[in-house]
């Protein structure tokens, strides 16, 4: 009797085994089916983090399209190409031309305008930031005082600040010249002007191409 007993005690402990193995091999197969239903998400493509970010601000109302534009070893960043290897335009203001949009029916404008460009790698060289009159439209300011800033995000500190008067359309004025050095720190702050922007404005005007209305980003 002792010797069944222990021969029917084995058949259960074998029994348990056998069910906890099943357990842990269906725990198994679905982590795996888990897995393969959400695949981990693939790294984008353009990195938002930005180590600098560039604002121009003119007054809010006014229907003047300026534009900003900047320049370093990688190319240049404005309204036609708002990317580079290492800069972005971030918004792209016509004036008050791109500053409505239409809710239930009922238009609403916003008087901001502004446009900004961010550094997104800070690469070692010479940085220049431009400022060009784009286009006056009617009932617009004849002198317009526009506002340019130039941000360090991390850690933040106002890198440097001014007001630039454009006078007439067409217009192009250096906003700063400054290097970068290779700890990512912009010094020797200048405002020496160099003209650029209006050899490639004219060269987009006269490959007959409308500019878009719809390049600015909210």
């Amino acid at each position: 009797m002792k010797y069944q007993r222990n021969r029917r005690s084995g058949s259960v402990v074998g029994f348990n085994d056998l069910l906890f193995n099943l357990l842990i091999s269906f725990v198994c197969l679905f982590i795996i089916a888990f897995i393969m239903m959400n695949p981990p998400t693939k790294k984008k493509s353009v990195d938002p983090k930005a180590e600098y970010l560039i604002t121009m601000t003119w007054p809010d109302g006014d229907t003047n399209d300026i534009d900003l534009w900047a320049k370093n070893k990688h190319g240049v960043v404005s309204f036609r190409a708002r990317d580079n290897e290492t800069m972005h335009l971030d918004r792209d203001d016509l004036g008050m031309s791109s500053d409505s949009i239409e809710i239930d029916g009922k238009e609403i404008k916003n008087p901001m305008n502004s446009e900004a460009v961010s550094i997104r790698q800070t690469i070692k060289g010479e940085y220049t930031i431009s400022i060009h009159w784009y286009s006056k439209k009617h009932d617009s300011l004849d002198t317009v005082p526009v506002e340019i800033e130039i941000i360090k995000i991390n850690p933040y500190r106002l890198m440097a600040k001014r007001t630039v008067i454009m006078n007439q359309e067409g217009q192009e004025k250096t906003a700063f010249n400054f290097t970068m050095n290779k700890s990512g720190w912009a010094r020797d702050f200048n405002t020496e002007q160099k003209r650029w922007v209006i050899e490639q404005v004219a060269k987009f005007r006269s490959d007959a191409t409308p500019r878009p209305d719809n390049t600015r980003d909210n």
